[in-house]
């Protein structure tokens, strides 16, 4: 997306209606300059209204993510450790972008990412992660640990458990948690945590948190998902996005910053309490290969404990997934 595509969004974002005049004037554009970026966002996935006489709006206000805002609100300590904050329109990926940034910068102590919209965005296992334009949370927070990779066993579970919690906490809605990273909704996929970590075992590492949390979905992006989904908006939640965001990296601070002397088993409790699929017949893939048990628990590590033939087994790492076949 242009910058110039991007002012025009910042002005259209009130929902009201400009003609391509009115936004020539703004930015020192001729109509028919107007009219091309207008395109450009349309080819983009930004529906924009087109009115005869009246002009070019959005089908409804958009609220797009202020970096300023954003700082302003976060919590004395945790601004004062976020070394960069970056707020992009589209970007590649906010983890790789992170992930990037951590390693031309060895020595500072945490960084956030956010974005409007990704040409990159990922799942787990590589799946690609539908990134519409502002509207939903993309999110990363990098955080270095002096304590090393091995203290962090169990993080992507914690991290599903603080945004279960605040979504419980602010408007009483149960989250479930599947393991190991995502949210669901009444069965339906609300959002998903990413995790990339870099480092040494026992020393110095650097983690990166991605956030993709679902806030207002439009109807023929879901069409195209092939696997039930939910949003904030469908939940009946109605929120502003950059607070959202403000209390996400409030949390996420909060939690780095207490995570390697509390560990995992600090949240494990509160893991099981909202997992999927516990004590169900369960298909665990593990690359091309495929465990069939049933879930019983997740241990003190975070790790994944089947029933598979009556003998208790754990898993952890490695490209798994995890699907109720019952």
């Amino acid at each position: 997306m242009s910058p110039v595509g991007y002012q025009i969004l910042q002005i259209l974002a009130d929902g009201g209606f400009y003609s391509g005049q009115v936004l020539g004037e703004r930015l020192g554009l001729t109509r028919a300059a107007v009219w091309k970026h207008i395109q450009q966002l349309q080819n983009f996935g930004v529906e924009i209204n087109s009115v005869r006489g009246k002009g070019y709006r959005l089908p409804e206000p958009l609220e797009l993510l202020d970096s300023s805002r954003i700082r302003a609100g976060l919590a004395e300590g945790v601004d004062a450790v976020i070394s960069r904050f970056d707020c992009f329109a589209q970007v590649g990926s906010t983890n790789s972008h992170l992930t990037e940034w951590a390693l031309k910068n060895p020595r500072a102590k945490a960084a956030v990412c956010v974005a409007e919209s990704q040409s990159a965005g990922r799942g787990r296992r590589g799946k690609k992660w539908f990134s519409p334009f502002a509207r939903n949370i993309y999110l990363s927070c990098a955080w270095r640990f002096e304590q090393g990779l091995s203290a962090l066993s169990g993080l992507s579970l914690a991290v599903g458990v603080l945004i279960a919690d605040l979504v419980e906490q602010q408007w009483s809605k149960k989250i479930h948690l599947k393991w190991p990273n995502d949210l669901l909704y009444k069965n339906k996929k609300l959002g998903g945590v990413l995790i990339e970590l870099s480092g040494d075992f026992s020393g110095d590492c650097f983690v990166v948190v991605g956030i993709g949390l679902n806030y207002a979905m439009p109807s023929a992006q879901i069409k195209n998902i092939d696997q039930p989904v939910c949003d904030l908006s469908s939940m009946g939640i109605q929120v502003s996005r950059n607070l959202l965001v403000i209390e996400l990296i409030n949390r996420l601070i909060d939690l780095f910053e207490k995570y390697t002397s509390q560990g995992f088993e600090h949240y494990k409790d509160s893991w099981l309490a909202r997992a999927a699929f516990v004590n169900e017949a369960v298909k665990l893939s593990l690359g091309e290969k495929e465990i069939f048990g049933t879930f019983c628990s997740v241990d003190s590590q975070g790790s994944l404990v089947l029933d598979v033939g009556g003998e208790k087994r754990i898993f952890s790492g490695g490209e798994m997934s995890l699907r109720s076949i019952s």
